[in-house]
This record gives C-alpha cells, structure tokens and sequence, in this order.
C-alpha cells in the first residue's frame, strides 16, 4: 500500500486546488477529502485481505 498511498494522498489537494481554481466552486470541493480517506480505507482493506490468503 506504500506506493498507492504516495500516489493517492496528493490527489485530493490538487484535485481541490485545478478545481477551485479553475471553475470556482471552493464550497463543494471540500468532499474530495472524505472520498479520497474512505478510497484509501477501501484499498487499505482489498490490500490486507489479499495479503492474509
């Protein structure tokens, strides 16, 4: 999970910021956060079941 979580983590802070700036919406681009910690929690969880059969 080390090198999907290096990858995975910085998305949401540019995703956040292109999309700020780009089309102005700063008030619902706040949900990237939450989104991007239940993707990681999902992996995290496909990664260790995988891992322990």
């Amino acid at each position: 999970m080390g090198s999907a979580g290096v990858i995975i983590r910085p998305l949401p802070v540019v995703i956040f910021l292109i999309s700020g700036f780009v089309f102005g919406s700063w008030d619902v681009n706040w949900n990237v956060f939450p989104v991007t910690a239940l993707l990681l929690r999902v992996l995290n969880s496909i990664h260790h079941a995988a891992k322990e059969k």
